[in-house]
């Protein structure tokens, strides 16, 4: 009987360490930890393999990840290369094994061989790729493109789109991106690029439509045919309603608007996104929804189903009056009329835009 125990008890513990031993492997692989919650088994077991402090980062290992607090699932992981800082920490060198067998010290060759062409050029050292639903934000740290500064890693979500009930003959579509998530707080967003196809469609802008169509659609032709460098001005010295830290004035202005700008988050090399605040303040009063109802009509007048435009209401769980209104065409992406509320109680009405490119 006592040697059946012995036999049970050292059974269990071999499996208990191969089990470990397993979950330890897996943990770290760096990708791993995408898209876990940071309440699940594996969450805990990346961050005691990796040794991550409260913030989710261990700057001696060069690695760091980025918690949606909305969803508390985890959305990107960057690492780091020799010395890079960020937020004035100095990260050290990652060096467990990138993904795909990428090195620090390749070149845009080497990396392209290994990642394929590059999606589009997100700085002006830094491109984004993408690789089996994976994006991969690149960045160098001299013009010569020859040492990688960091790497941030995220999932590709497809998205696809219904095609046309009346089609004659299948048209190819290529896939295109959609800009960086719609900005919540400054502790809340947490940039999330998402794959979609769309048709291949120049921006047409009617002369004759509203100054409000005309200026929103000046918003999508912009980021069609330039990425909005063509409207960047001069940096935000401003302070917003999400403390970003790179914010830069456009030559575009919409009607009824309070102010606009362009954002890079996290870093000053993210890609460019738009936003249109109409309204902020400190108490929510009657004029939000004032302004929040006249830009509603001037929106539905503007953009109806006749011309293409799919409109959605969306339940707002910041506020029991106010629905966010999105309004969609499959041919450039889409304008969404916003509430929002932060943790410190300041309140937003704005216009925030999900954009398609070829």
């Amino acid at each position: 009987m006592r040697f059946k125990l012995i036999c049970s008890l050292l059974a269990f513990i071999l499996f208990s360490a191969n089990s470990v031993s397993a979950a330890a492997a897996a943990a770290s692989n760096v990708l791993f930890v995408l898209g876990k919650d940071k309440n699940s088994h594996e969450f805990k077991e990346f961050r005691d393999v990796w040794r991550l402090d409260k913030q989710y980062e261990n700057n001696a290992k060069g690695v760091k990840l980025y918690v949606n607090d909305l969803n508390e699932k985890v959305e990107s992981v960057l690492l780091a290369g020799d010395n890079y800082k960020l937020d004035g920490i100095i990260f050290s060198k990652y060096s467990s094994g990138l993904p795909f067998d990428i090195a620090f010290n390749d070149n845009m060759d080497q990396l392209t061989g290994k990642l394929g062409q590059p999606a589009k050029l997100i700085g002006r050292n830094a491109f984004k790729f993408n690789k089996q639903n994976i994006s991969f934000e690149v960045a160098y740290t001299g013009s010569d493109n020859g040492k990688i500064s960091f790497i941030k890693c995220y999932y590709e979500i497809l998205k696809p789109v219904s095609p046309p009930v009346k089609q004659v003959a299948e048209i190819k579509k290529p896939q295109v991106l959609l800009a960086s998530m719609a900005p919540l707080s400054a502790e809340k967003h947490i940039p999330v690029a998402v794959a979609i196809k769309a048709p291949e469609a120049d921006v047409v802008i009617d002369s004759k439509a509203s100054p409000l169509k005309q200026a929103i659609m000046n918003v999508f032709k912009s980021y069609r045919e330039s990425a909005f460098y063509s409207i960047k001005d001069d940096t935000r010295v401003d302070h917003n309603y999400w403390n970003y830290k790179y914010t830069y004035k456009t030559k575009l202005k919409i009607p009824g608007e309070k102010f606009n700008m362009l954002y890079s988050f996290p870093f000053s090399t993210s890609q460019l996104d738009f936003v249109s605040v109409l309204k902020e303040g400190d108490v929510f009063d009657k004029s939000f929804e004032q302004i929040y109802h006249q830009f509603e009509k001037q929106l539905n007048e503007n953009f109806p189903t006749k011309d293409g435009w799919e409109v959605s209401r969306i339940p707002n769980k910041e506020s029991k009056n106010i629905y966010d209104i999105e309004y969609r065409n499959d041919k450039y992406g889409a304008v969404v009329l916003d509430y929002c509320r932060n943790p410190k109680g300041k309140h937003i009405i704005y216009l925030r835009f999900l954009l398609f490119s070829n």
